[in-house]
Parts: structure tokens; C-alpha cells; sequence
């Protein structure tokens, strides 16, 4: 809560990737100050929401952001978006089972293009291929707990960034997939 100020976190199951109780897209960032609310992200696995919360924008509670995770599937993948935009190495990130989540949020002219979750697809010769995930409007993302293989979620325990959209750059031969999935 400390490293993630203005973040919402959401509880999940010890050892399971995604929450289980109703609604918890929507959760507010005022419940991270309700006690009983956080009582619960001591009990297993915990996720950080990505979007925006427009309420809690609308209120003055968090800054005019848009929380997003990105989510590297293979290592290829991993050291081309690293090449393309160093920056990632001071944001906040988890190593999980098989690969590494960067958080980070975008601020200013054009931020509301992100608002949308969805695939990272790679051009290759015989077919293109799912390579990751961004994650953005009813998405989260484990932050800490355990991955559902057995092993700890590691987070780097650095700051989240704040960037203006026209910083992050996809790695050559990568694209969005501009349908949103569930």
C-alpha cells in the first residue's frame, strides 16, 4: 500500500490468479482505507486494478491516471519491449510463473487509448503469436502471493512510473489486438 499510493488492490484466493468475489472490477479506491477491505488482502494473494478510477478521479483522491500492466509471455518478448522502452527497468514489477508483469501509469494527451484490455500479438513467418497481455479496464494483475505453479510472485519493489503515452513503444512486428476480450 506504501510502494502503491494511489493504487486499488483487490483480494485473491492464496495460490489462484484471479478474484473471486463479485464485482471486483469495480471496486473504489476508497475502500483502501475501509479495514475491513484490507483485512482481506492479508489473507491471500493480492491484485493491483488497472483503468481508472473515474469516481475517485472525479472526487480528488488519485491523480488522473491510467494504471496499466503489461504482461511479458515469453523472454523474447520481455527483452524486445526492455530494448524498446528502458524505462520499464524502474517501474514497479513481479516476476511470476512464467514471465514478468510491469506496472506503470499513463498520464496526458491520448491516455484514454489505453483504457482498453487486450492481447500483444507478434508477427512471424508461418502465423502471428500471442506474446502477452495489456491489461487496463476490468484487468488486474498478482502483485504478491503465490503463482498457482507453487512459486512466490517476486516483486522488484520499485515505484510505479508515470509516463505520457507517446513513450511506451511496441517492439517492431508487435500490434495490439484492438478487440477487447474477457
Amino acid at each position: 500500500i506504501k510502494l502503491l499510493p494511489h493504487c486499488t488492490l483487490v483480494p485473491i484466493p492464496w495460490g489462484c490468479k484471479g478474484p473471486q468475489e463479485p464485482g471486483w472490477q469495480n471496486v473504489g479506491f476508497p475502500m483502501m482505507e475501509d479495514a475491513n477491505y484490507l483485512g482481506k488482502l492479508d489473507g491471500g494473494n493480492i491484485g493491483l486494478l488497472c483503468g481508472r478510477d473515474q469516481d475517485a478521479v472525479n472526487k480528488g483522491l488519485v491523480a488522473n491516471l491510467i494504471i496499466i500492466g503489461l504482461d511479458a509471455d515469453t523472454e523474447d518478448f520481455t527483452d524486445r519491449v526492455c530494448q524498446y522502452n528502458p524505462w520499464l527497468n524502474e517501474t514497479f514489477a513481479v516476476e511470476g510463473g512464467r514471465g514478468l508483469k510491469w506496472f506503470f501509469a499513463v498520464a496526458g494527451p491520448g491516455m484514454e487509448a489505453c483504457l482498453q484490455s487486450t492481447k500483444i500479438m507478434q508477427r512471424r513467418a508461418d502465423k502471428d503469436v500471442e506474446v502477452g497481455d495489456w491489461l487496463s479496464t476490468g484487468k488486474q494483475g498478482v502483485v504478491w502471493g503465490l503463482h498457482p505453479s507453487g512459486k512466490m510472485y517476486t516483486p522488484n519493489w520499485k515505484p510505479l512510473v508515470v509516463i505520457p503515452l507517446k513513450r511506451f513503444r511496441l517492439p517492431k512486428g508487435c500490434y495490439l489486438v484492438l478487440l477487447c476480450y474477457v
